[in-house]
């Protein structure tokens, strides 16, 4: 599928690779609002209009993607997936970030990222989806298990949020998994 049609929906919302003329100063808020950053190592550099455009530009739509969360009724931007391949090794890299804090709670990750396994697992070289998250993000820990992700490895005192150390908590989906699950 070329990279330009790229767009996987869900029931309520549509994932496509982010585009620098996507850059409004609502999605730089985000990235830069202590609530939303929280736990996105993003917050230790101030964000601009140029520094999020650059960002998206790094971005090749082969072995590294960006994806905007869209939703489908009003098409209104909402977050965005990023996805990393390491192609030697049939594995993946994803993370996730919901901006618009009104989507908080609404089961946007599952509903989104399920589609987005199933693209990953069907059309790219991977084997493996590898995610992660601080022990003190009970939201992400609590979407991973409900998922069907598993534990896979904790990374001790990895990490800092706000003054104190906290582990990292590794999770991964595997295709064989993703694919015999019940639907």
């Amino acid at each position: 599928m070329p990279k330009s049609d790229l767009r996987l929906a869900t029931e309520r919302f549509y994932l496509r690779p982010l585009l620098p003329e996507d850059t409004i100063e609502r999605y730089v808020g985000w990235l830069n609002d202590p609530e939303v950053n929280r736990f996105l190592e993003v917050r230790h550099t101030p964000q601009d209009l140029d520094s999020v455009r650059a960002f998206i530009s790094s971005h090749d739509n082969e072995t590294r993607f960006l994806f905007g969360i869209f939703r489908g009724d009003n098409d209104r931007h909402i977050g965005n997936f990023r996805l990393q391949l390491t192609p030697a090794h049939h594995i993946a890299t994803l993370g996730v970030v919901i901006g618009e804090r009104d989507h908080w709670g609404q089961a946007v990750v599952l509903e989104t990222r399920a589609r987005l396994l199933d693209f990953i697992f069907a059309e790219l070289p991977v084997e493996k989806v590898c995610g992660g998250c601080y022990q003190t993000n009970i939201h992400a820990i609590f979407n991973y298990q409900r998922q069907g992700w598993i534990t896979d490895g904790v990374r001790a005192r990895h990490l800092i949020d706000g003054e104190r150390r906290v582990d990292l908590v590794n999770f991964a989906m595997f295709k064989e998994d993703w694919l015999s699950r019940d639907v």
